[in-house]
């Protein structure tokens, strides 16, 4: 997740207790305004809101009460960013914020499970969605799978132990023109799963 590049904050008294956040999103290699990005309003991890910038790439959220809240930007093609608010009672939070665009450089993914006693039958790339990116099946066996192109992108590492997807602790940026392996090892008391960097293809 990219941090996000603030252009301006400030607050500004209001008439009555509640407060707001306001700004505008631009793209920053040219300046213009992002029409259509959603923005998100979080706090203490939950999704309070969201909406979708306007012509001039403008955003508010009113009627909030006093507190730190969390922006989370996408766009199609940018770098998803976020970026912490604090708001007071009466006031108004001022966080215009810049985006870059997205490598769209391809990239390539192998997987590998090091062991037949490690129970992972399957292993698989998904995006923050859930969607499939890559995956491989291993069933009973072992070893490493070819490469496979995938765009790239920030992706979780899942695996599938003959009942039901996990999702592992790995959260990866895979950048363009280089190689990736997730690996599934294990010990005798449980399984590990890590993203190696093989180099540029």
């Amino acid at each position: 997740m990219a941090a996000a590049m603030l252009i301006c904050s400030c607050t500004k008294d209001k008439e009555n207790s509640s407060g707001s956040i306001y700004g505008t999103i631009t793209d920053k290699a040219t300046g213009e305004p992002m029409r259509s990005a959603g923005v998100e309003l979080h706090q203490d991890n939950n999704l309070l809101t969201k909406t979708v910038t306007g012509n001039e790439g403008n955003y508010e959220f009113q009627d909030l009460s006093d507190g730190q809240y969390t922006l989370k930007v996408t766009v199609h093609g940018y770098q998803d960013i976020e970026y912490s608010v604090l708001v007071a009672s009466g006031k108004s939070a001022r966080a215009d914020m810049q985006l870059e665009k997205r490598d769209t450089t391809p990239c390539k993914i192998r997987f590998r499970k090091e062991s037949s006693y490690i129970y992972c039958r399957v292993m698989a790339i998904r995006d923050k969605n859930g969607n499939y990116i890559a995956n491989h099946e291993f069933g009973t066996d072992f070893g490493t799978s070819e490469y496979y192109d995938i765009p790239s992108g920030i992706y979780d590492l899942w695996f599938f132990n003959a009942t039901d997807w996990q999702k592992t602790d790995c959260n990866h940026d895979f950048k363009g023109g280089r190689k990736y392996t997730a690996v599934c090892t294990s010990n005798t008391e449980y399984l590990t799963f890590y993203i190696a960097d093989d180099g540029a293809i």
